[in-house]
């Protein structure tokens, strides 16, 4: 008492599946097959695991209908191309990822250069600061001797109080000058 397969009670239905099978298999492989032809390199590994699967399929469905004899080859092609698809779709699977890593090391290093670029700019733009402040700094103080100097001699020969009074207050701005630019020379001669 074994259960009837509906292929064996519809023998039109097995036509009908078989036929379905092979139009699609067949269509896969053809536009597989075009994309190949164009020279995609996924598409002509796609082929070539179609083709070593379609042929599996395509001896086991004739061996199952009778066209083919059975044996122990045609019975192991079919699970031997499916093993042999997938081998190749997972070593080009494989290879795509290790592109893919490459490419994200490469724009990892692309990037580390920038801002190492960004950071030399930087450093320089800094170095350019510091040497303004300096040589300003220099520029600055000559006049301000200059100043403080005439200062000291006016203090010296003025005796009205007033103008006396005029000539401490330039002389205390002018020092409270002086020691803020000797501050940024000291910071320039740290740097």
């Amino acid at each position: 008492a074994y259960a009837v397969s509906p292929e064996s009670k519809y023998p039109v239905l097995l036509g009908i599946q078989n036929a379905v099978q092979f139009l699609i298999l067949g269509s896969l492989f053809v536009i597989s097959l075009i994309l190949a032809i164009r020279g995609s390199r996924p598409s002509i590994i796609y082929l070539i695991v179609w083709g070593f699967f379609i042929s599996g399929a395509m001896g086991r469905t004739l061996m199952m209908q009778g066209i083919l004899p059975q044996n122990a080859f045609l019975v192991s092609i079919f699970f031997f191309g499916g093993g042999i698809g997938i081998t190749i779709l997972s070593l080009a699977l494989a290879s795509q990822l290790n592109r893919l890593q490459m490419e994200k090391v490469l724009a990892q290093n692309e990037s580390l250069e920038n801002k190492q670029k960004a950071i030399d700019s930087l450093t320089q733009m800094n170095r350019f600061k510091d040497d303004f402040l300096a040589h300003t700094s220099h520029e600055l103080r000559t006049p301000l001797q200059g100043i403080m100097g005439l200062t000291e001699s006016l203090l010296a020969h003025v005796t009205d109080a007033s103008a006396r009074e005029d000539a401490d207050l330039i002389m205390q701005s002018a020092r409270r000058l002086s020691h803020l630019i000797n501050d940024i020379l000291d910071y320039s001669h740290m740097k």
